[in-house]
């Protein structure tokens, strides 16, 4: 701030910062999260980034013992000591143009294009990538916009798009940009119109590996999963510094690389992005289904009536199924029997006949106790 000091701009910012935690914290508990908590924030935080700058080393060096290694150096030494002594890496080579070598790890930054994206996508469509397994890191950027700014700019071009449209003929190539462009800015301003808000997303995802032999072999497999979604993964050529700045934790994404990959969104486009969904459908005391083979993560069911069914549901085939507990015990094979198709499984029916048998047994047993004690 000018004509203010360091020391009050200092204060002002810790201040924004809390705050921004604060309403950070609130709406992550609202949606059901929990947030750890840390006695001290300071020493959390310069951890974390030397965990983030050595994450090689760090397996095997904690951070207590990094800083006292340092003030052994530097103990007989009248002058400061650096912070970067701390926390950054003995070596940090960008001089390739697809992938950097920091504290021996091999690093590739990758970006979703503007173009990159699917027209619509489900609800916690992110934890593809979120779930992608090791080495395998996402970084998302959420940008809210002016309401009043984007409307008045959505709609001028609007009117330049529909003037476009008269001068070009419809068996013009560039009429179908055209109209697919006029119809997008309808549908951003009725969304506006509906109270909802404008935002940019970025998507940045970074791939490390500890030889160039791995880095690549994940590349090619992030690719094609990515392919399978209809999302488009670009490299960051001649970036990689910026990117890897880009994701550390200082919210700073680069200029260009925000230009590259920015797409517009509105509210319920950007609580699809929701990135915390676990393969986990309850919490840990759930009833183990099976493992996830690509991130071993635990698949289980609490409390929950259902059939996991492996099946084919264009070929109306089904192979196996799975009954949960809560199913069983609250009866619904009797009350509502599932399937591919509305025809009751034979499993249904041996489960059914599973059931009676033990009543029918329980209530024998209830009978031979009763007589006992007459």
């Amino acid at each position: 701030m000018p004509g203010g000091s360091k020391k009050n701009e200092e204060k002002d910012a810790v201040n924004q910062l809390a705050v921004a935690e604060g309403t950070a914290r609130t709406y992550l508990m609202q949606c059901g999260n929990r947030v750890v908590e840390h006695e001290d924030t300071n020493a959390f935080m310069a951890e974390v980034l030397y965990t983030l700058f050595n994450r090689k080393s760090s397996a095997e060096v904690p951070f207590s013992a990094r800083a006292a290694e340092e003030i052994r150096k530097h103990i007989t030494g009248e002058e400061n000591i650096p912070i970067s002594a701390f926390i950054m890496p003995k070596e940090m080579d960008f001089r390739r143009a697809g992938y950097s070598i920091i504290d021996g790890l091999y690093y590739a930054n990758f970006m979703i294009p503007s173009d990159g994206y699917k027209p619509q996508v489900a609800a916690g469509w992110l934890s593809l990538l979120v779930n992608a397994g090791e080495g395998i890191d996402v970084d998302i950027f959420l940008n809210k916009e002016p309401k009043e700014k984007v409307q008045f700019q959505l709609g001028r071009q609007i009117r330049i798009n529909r003037s476009k449209m008269k001068e070009t003929s419809d068996t013009n190539t560039d009429f179908d940009d055209m109209d697919s462009a006029v119809r997008s800015g309808y549908y951003l301003k009725d969304g506006l119109a509906n109270n909802q808000d404008f935002y940019y997303i970025n998507t940045l995802i970074t791939i490390t590996a500890d030889s160039q032999e791995e880095l690549e072999w994940r590349t090619n497999e992030m690719k094609k999963l990515m392919l399978s979604q209809d999302l488009i993964l670009k490299p960051c050529y001649f970036r990689q510094d910026l990117a890897f700045a880009s994701v550390l934790p200082f919210n700073k994404l680069h200029k260009g690389l925000h230009e590259l990959s920015k797409r517009n969104v509105l509210t319920t486009g950007a609580a699809s992005c929701f990135p915390y969904v676990s393969f986990e459908m309850s919490d840990d005391n759930g009833i183990l289904l099976c493992v996830n083979k690509y991130n071993n993560s635990l698949i289980s069911i609490y409390g929950i009536p259902a059939v996991v069914i492996h099946g084919d549901s264009i070929t109306v085939e089904e192979w196996s199924r799975w009954y949960t507990p809560a199913y069983v015990w609250g009866g619904w094979v009797f009350k509502q029997p599932m399937g591919i198709t509305t025809e009751v499984s034979e499993d249904d029916f041996k489960l059914q006949r599973f059931i009676l048998s033990l009543l029918e047994e329980d209530k024998e047993k209830k009978l031979e106790e009763l007589l006992a004690t007459v």
